[in-house]
């Protein structure tokens, strides 16, 4: 059976309440099952990401977490970073991936979106893992190439 794992921020726990529970309707409906892992802010994601994928039990993962912009460069260097080690991490192991992490001005734009943000990042999920079905190829121990 097919298992998502959610990977979500809870830097901001009203924004992140809203991201969790949108996304895994949107599991439930699609009848998958999912593990969820909660890490303090979005710059931990892909570590969490990573070693839950080290365990091979997982069919697709979403990430979910919300970076609210500041007066320093810090809003800068989270947003690119974890999006860019998130998309890596999904290269590299072909595993199917929603992207979730708001990246907005205030909290009101975070509430404002969070609901829809975290549906289509767990709908991007199930699609991707259609497209790599039909492309056949599969991350499981018999034909990994982290064997």
């Amino acid at each position: 059976m097919t298992k998502i794992l959610i990977s979500i921020s809870n830097f901001y726990q009203d924004v992140s309440t809203i991201l969790l529970d949108s996304s895994k309707k949107v599991l439930k409906k699609n009848n998958l099952d999912y593990e969820q892992v909660i890490v303090p802010g979005a710059f931990e994601l892909p570590s969490s990401i990573n070693m839950g994928l080290e365990t091979f039990e997982y069919s697709g993962v979403v990430a979910l977490g919300c970076v609210i912009k500041g007066e320093t460069s810090h809003y800068d260097i989270v947003t690119h970073e974890c999006a860019r080690a998130i998309q890596d991490i999904s290269i590299y192991y072909s595993i199917p991936l929603g992207f979730g992490v708001l990246t907005v001005d205030n909290k009101q734009q975070a509430l404002d979106r969070a609901a829809k943000y975290a549906a289509n990042a767990a709908n991007a999920c199930i699609q991707m893992i259609k497209v790599k079905e039909q492309f056949m190829i599969y991350n499981d121990k018999r034909n990994s190439r982290f064997n």
